[in-house]
């Protein structure tokens, strides 16, 4: 991302003899390739911020990142995340940036757009509503559509009761609104347009959200699917019935839940087997937990399926974040399973990952489980890795030092 975005600087056509730093993939030869401003410049963009007090302390960014793009909008839209810090609780963060969505300019919100890809999550919801603020419907669609599915469903609750989605414990009943004119019908449009393109999979991991937003605009679900969509989050799918061809995911979860109140586990487990559709790892485990049962417990009747159907319903992210969890049951058939997943949905794709978070947890693994995943699992991963940040970072120049303790911390 050009951090300048509003004094883009012409191509140079000369190299000077000072240090270049290089947009990424830019190669050597090409001078159009230089940064333009250069890590040195945002360097002092960023001294100069804090003395002005327009930028926080390194102590209470997300990223502790001594850089600024000159604009206080940008480096918390690209840096700030809203909770608890050293010096700010999660309710000054909210206000602080709010503050800043909401004073930006069509220009800023314009540039952010372009640049989506890099704003953190929190941002983009908080600058999809200062849009639908002013009235700017599209412009606010578009910046939902690049949210994760939960973030979607909360936008009315966002619109209506920020507390309820940015906070947490008591906090969520203070009231108080962002939006002084939410729209109810474009917001009930809006609502309605999200219900009608979501996957099932998504509103089974999120129906509580669903449902709350549903409440708290008063939104009347009309047609077959957004019926079925209303039994299941408001009736507990008893009398769901979706349209010809859809549903599959939703029924298995509706057939395994009564299978396992009628008939325990042995029931649940032929049910979840029999049917070509699998149910999100986390649903699964709400399912288990209903019945209090425990993977790790090998007295669970069925317990050897019901570990089989875990891993075969989890994807290779939620199985590496819980290596340390289930390592005690995990069988060399299981391995081979997850360095598959791993193969065909991260690498493959080319799938962003929690990658600290998934270096962490193999590395809280037992040292037993870590020897049989490091060739299968580990390796394959950190090569992605490696690939992906050569993809970032500058061409060298004529002499180039490496300090990784410098580049990565």
């Amino acid at each position: 991302m050009n951090c300048d975005a509003f004094s883009r600087s012409p191509s140079v056509e000369k190299l000077s003899d000072r240090r270049r730093t290089y947009e990424p993939g830019g190669p050597f030869e090409r001078a159009s390739g230089a940064m333009e401003p250069d890590i040195r410049q945002l360097k002092h963009r960023y001294r100069v911020n804090i003395a002005l007090n327009q930028v926080l302390p390194l102590a209470d960014m997300g990223f502790s990142m001594p850089l600024s793009t000159g604009s206080p909008l940008f480096d918390a839209a690209l840096t700030e995340k809203l909770q608890t810090s050293a010096s700010l609780t999660e309710a000054e963060h909210l206000q602080r940036s709010w503050e800043l969505c909401s004073r930006a300019s069509a220009d800023e919100i314009a540039t952010l757009q372009e640049h989506v890809g890099g704003v953190l999550n929190n941002f983009r919801l908080l600058l999809a509503m200062t849009c639908w603020d002013r009235g700017e419907h599209r412009q606010a669609r578009e910046f939902v559509d690049t949210l994760p599915w939960h973030w979607r469903f909360a936008f009315p609750i966002a619109v209506l009761k920020p507390a309820a989605h940015f906070f947490t414990g008591w906090r969520r009943d203070t009231k108080f609104r962002l939006v002084q004119n939410p729209h109810y019908p474009e917001l009930r449009t809006l609502f309605g347009d999200l219900l009608d393109q979501a996957h099932e999979i998504a509103l089974l991991k999120y129906r509580s959200t669903v449902k709350e937003a549903a409440a708290l605009q008063r939104y009347r679900f009309d047609g077959d699917r957004q019926n079925a969509i209303h039994d299941l989050c408001f009736n507990n799918a008893r009398s769901m019935v979706w349209p010809e061809g859809e549903g599959g995911v939703l029924r298995t979860y509706v057939d395994a839940r009564d299978a396992c109140a009628d008939a325990g586990l042995d029931g649940m487990s032929t049910v979840l087997n029999a049917s070509d559709h699998h149910i999100p790892l986390t649903s699964y485990m709400g399912l288990l937990g209903n019945a209090r049962a425990n993977l790790l417990d090998d007295r669970v009747s069925s317990v050897e399926d019901l570990r089989d159907y875990a891993i075969r319903s989890a994807s290779a992210v939620e199985i590496l974040l819980r290596l340390s969890e289930w390592s005690p049951w995990l069988e060399p058939r299981h391995i081979a399973e997850l360095s598959e997943k791993v193969t065909t949905q991260i690498i493959d794709r080319e799938q962003d990952i929690p990658f600290f978070r998934v270096i962490s947890a193999f590395n809280a693994a037992p040292r037993e489980l870590r020897k049989q995943l490091v060739q299968p699992m580990l390796r394959p991963l950190m090569e992605n890795f490696g690939r992906q940040v050569r993809d970032l970072l500058p061409p060298p120049g004529p002499v180039t030092f490496v300090m990784p303790a410098n580049v990565f911390r």
